[in-house]
């Protein structure tokens, strides 16, 4: 839950008037000539600067303490929650720009969730993407591997998936992101392996087809 304190100003009816100028639009006409020819401008209205409204202080006003400005504060509540989506927003109509004109509308505060990116996981809905790094050894005999999952820490053993492959994503059933609606996600991994720079020789070769003979590997 996260509390936001906003304030708007607009300004005081009661001392606020309809330019006479402009009659309220901003902006004003004026008519050149230009020889045989009149040509018609538009431009920002010099009394009111385009705003359609004109001050005047109302020495005993109680809306705005006689200073053309009224100021509201809010408090804004928002719940934020579990699993919620990268981009969320939280909208409050009437509380952004406040109008300046009569035929304008108050814009609206609008509250943007940001996700920031997490030392250990990716994220891709509900579902939780981990990488483990291993090395040739590891991925064929296995590991015990410790992921910093969030409630508790997940013990896996590699072992248990046979030789890893680093093309293939290996899944562990409902240890994802779990939302407000008790739908879970799954816990997915990729292994990357790294191997080791150097060369067998010849004895060595022989006793590794042997070896992996005799496990039909």
């Amino acid at each position: 839950v996260k509390k936001l304190k906003v304030r708007r100003e607009y300004g005081c009816k009661t001392c606020f008037d309809k330019c006479n100028f402009c009659n309220g639009l901003g902006r004003s006409r004026k008519t050149i000539q230009l020889g045989p020819f009149r040509q018609t401008v538009e431009q920002t209205c010099s009394s009111c600067s385009g705003s359609g409204k004109v001050y005047t202080k109302i020495e005993s006003c109680v809306k705005c303490d006689s200073n053309g400005i009224i100021k509201e504060d809010s408090i804004f509540e928002i719940v934020i929650d579990k699993a919620v989506e990268n981009g969320k927003l939280f909208i409050f109509r009437d509380w952004g720009e406040q109008p300046v004109r009569e035929n304008e509308i108050a814009g609206s505060f609008i509250v943007t969730v940001n996700i920031l990116k997490h030392e250990h996981f990716e994220r891709d809905g509900l579902h939780l993407k981990y990488k483990v790094v291993l090395d040739l050894r590891e991925s064929i005999v296995g590991k015990q591997i410790l992921i910093p999952y969030f409630s508790e820490p997940i013990h896996l053993n590699t072992s248990g998936f046979g030789v890893i492959n680093p093309n293939k994503e290996y899944i562990v059933f409902g240890k994802g992101l779990v939302n407000k609606c008790g739908e879970n996600g799954d816990l997915r991994i990729r292994f990357e392996i790294v191997y080791k720079d150097r060369s067998f020789n010849q004895d060595e070769l022989t006793l590794l087809n042997e070896t992996f003979d005799k496990i039909n590997f």
